[in-house]
């Protein structure tokens, strides 16, 4: 710790190479790592589960303060921005004694406008903001193993009429199949049929019909199909040749 009088010079003195004086000091702190980490190596996309872990004390000091616990999911073993932010666990003005420990939890359901299906990492990093100042930053990540799967929603059939007057009522149908291997467990989802120039959705396009798939349709078991009828009333349409698309699960 050094002490310096007249820092910057602004008293003349006879001798300004005795202005400092140092004293030793040893700055001890906390330091806070995952010690143990428990979660699924396998998760269906939709599905909620558990993640739970400790974190340990190792340091000399007590760590105080707030902090947060951050999951991540990553491509790759290694933590870094192109990882996508899960979930967080937030403490408080807390306090974690040398040699003491906590507990947190968290529950997280898998969706396919975050991840994607295929094998990955949850990442952990213990004080993700890095608040607190410690003795050793490296360990502050555990790297988990996991698998993401999913089903695989396809519109396998889909009827409307070739020509359609407008003003007038007519009726489409369409099947959705789940081609994948696994169950689509999500609790609901959105069918919805638009009036397009092309065959391609964009957002131009005019949408007409809207259904929320649910109990008892789903969840839809690998292999299982759905077939649903609705009557359109063609008043707003606009006259010409267009298409009319179909597309399940449109919010992912």
């Amino acid at each position: 710790l050094l002490v310096a009088a007249d820092r910057f010079d602004q008293q003349g003195e006879t001798d300004d190479t005795n202005n400092v004086r140092a004293k030793p000091i040893d700055l001890v702190g906390s330091d806070l790592a995952p010690t143990a980490f428990t979660g699924p190596s396998e998760a269906l996309m939709g599905q909620t589960v558990n993640f739970s872990w400790t974190v340990t004390n190792q340091g000399a000091f007590n760590a105080l303060g707030s902090w947060r616990d951050t999951l991540y999911f990553s491509e790759d073993a290694v933590l870094d921005a192109q990882d996508i932010d899960l979930t967080s666990v937030s403490r408080s003005n807390a306090t974690v004694t040398p040699g003491g420990n906590y507990t947190a939890s968290r529950t997280y359901a898998f969706f396919s406008d975050e991840v994607m299906t295929g094998d990955g990492f949850i990442i952990l990093k213990v004080d993700a903001g890095s608040v607190l100042t410690e003795t050793d930053e490296a360990n502050n990540i555990f790297v988990h193993p996991i698998t993401i799967n999913g089903p695989d929603l396809v519109v396998t059939a889909a009827t409307a009429p070739a020509t359609i007057n407008v003003g007038e009522n007519f009726e489409i149908s369409w099947t959705v199949t789940n081609q994948g291997s696994f169950d689509a467990v999500a609790s609901s989802w959105r069918d919805r049929m638009y009036l397009s120039r092309d065959d391609r959705l964009s957002n131009s396009d005019v949408r007409i019909h809207s259904r929320t798939i649910s109990g008892p349709t789903t969840p839809l078991a690998a292999g299982a199909s759905y077939t649903f009828t609705q009557t359109v009333n063609a008043a707003e349409f606009v006259r010409g040749a267009q298409f009319l698309l179909f597309v399940t699960d449109e919010s992912n």
